[in-house]
């Protein structure tokens, strides 16, 4: 008699596996070990592991679908923390530290512990290839992750008007970085423009519908889409914020970041723990070199 049986069979049979009223002789036919006194435990056994596989099966086919959503920019890659060297980046000691911190980071979202993190320095620095090495890490441990160029998605929104399909693709990549389990906002405030711009006396800040796209997004993430609180709500539970992990990677300090997108929209956004901030401050740009 073998550990393992052949189990596809009507739904009547696998009912009346467990009825002694049954023909054992039907059932001893098509393969069932009716003598076995273990046989409800290792049925049960079985379909465990076929849970758990259906489970694990649908986790990544949910990552793919987020994934799938993200908006990489130009020359945008994968990153892994092996790729991250240390000697390359100007001052090794200053380099090694980032990336341990990203890394424990990473580690700690991967576990289950949502933050918002921010990466902040200038252009070239690492920040991108850092953001999208957590991702990876992240991502390995099971959790849907999504990787959004600011600049790309402000494209969409200038072009939805014109284009019906990229209307389209503007509202599945929104509702997908409400509620993804973790997002990597790349860039944020590049895409207004420069730095004399944007501390300008005459700046108004980004244009009104990405305004009003953006808060949506930082409010979903920091307190709950509208279906999580609901859900939170009935069975009498409390969600603890911020509700979704979010990565904010940008070359503009929050006092101009406030300037862009509004107070009420980055405080949901950027992380008041600096155990949580990565900063690139004096780090070489790797484009140049």
């Amino acid at each position: 008699m073998t550990d393992e049986f052949d189990f596809k069979m009507p739904s009547t049979l696998r009912r009346a596996a467990f009825d002694p009223e049954n023909n054992r002789a039907i059932f001893a036919s098509k393969g069932v070990p009716v003598d076995d006194p273990q046989l409800a435990e290792r049925v049960a056994v079985k379909k465990k592991r076929q849970h758990q596989a259906w489970v694990e099966q649908l986790k990544r086919q949910r990552a793919d679908v987020y994934w799938s959503h993200s908006l990489l920019g130009a020359g945008d890659e994968s990153f892994e923390f092996s790729d991250w060297h240390p000697e390359e980046h100007g001052d090794k000691r200053q380099a090694s530290n980032i990336g341990n911190k990203a890394y424990k980071l990473a580690q700690e979202i991967a576990a289950g512990t949502n933050m918002s993190v921010f990466m902040s320095g200038n252009a070239g620095t690492g920040k991108t290839s850092l953001a999208l090495a957590m991702l990876t890490e992240i991502r390995k441990q099971g959790r849907s992750v999504m990787f959004v160029s600011t600049e790309e998605l402000a494209n969409l929104v200038n072009d939805r008007i014109q284009y019906p399909d990229v209307a389209q693709k503007l509202a599945d990549t929104l509702r997908a970085m409400q509620d993804v389990d973790v997002l990597v906002l790349d860039d944020l405030g590049s895409e207004v423009g420069t730095y004399a711009q944007v501390n300008d006396k005459d700046f108004k800040g980004v244009r009104r519908d990405m305004q009003e796209r953006m808060y949506k997004v930082a409010n979903a993430r920091y307190n709950g889409t509208k279906a999580e609180q609901n859900s939170a709500r009935k069975s009498g539970k409390r969600l603890l914020k911020p509700v979704h992990s979010t990565i904010i990677t940008s070359n503009n300090q929050i006092s101009e970041l406030n300037r862009i997108y509004a107070e009420r929209t980055i405080s949901r956004l950027i992380t008041q723990d600096p155990n949580h901030a990565i900063f690139f401050n004096g780090m070489p740009d790797m484009r140049r070199n």
